[in-house]
């Protein structure tokens, strides 16, 4: 199966919250999920990845704000106010 990158509203997750207590697989099942990293957040993230190809979900990226990084899997997020 694989993950899936562009759902049909080409519209995606954006979740800034630390702390977030949602359910990151039920959002991926919808479209893609970018999501703050966090000590809390992180543990969620690995346990989507660890299936989410298999279930064929959406990507979910973690978002690492100012935080240097040798990994690949990084956005950053501009707001505009």
């Amino acid at each position: 199966m694989g993950w899936k990158y562009h759902g049909d509203d080409n519209s995606i997750e954006v979740i800034v919250d630390p702390d977030f207590q949602g359910d990151i697989r039920s959002l991926a099942s919808v479209r893609p999920v970018w999501i703050v990293d966090s000590p809390h957040n992180g543990p969620a993230v690995d346990a989507v990845w660890a299936d989410g190809s298999e279930r064929n979900l959406f990507e979910v990226s973690r978002c690492r704000y100012g935080m240097p990084t040798n990994e690949s899997r990084t956005c950053s997020i501009s707001l505009a106010v």
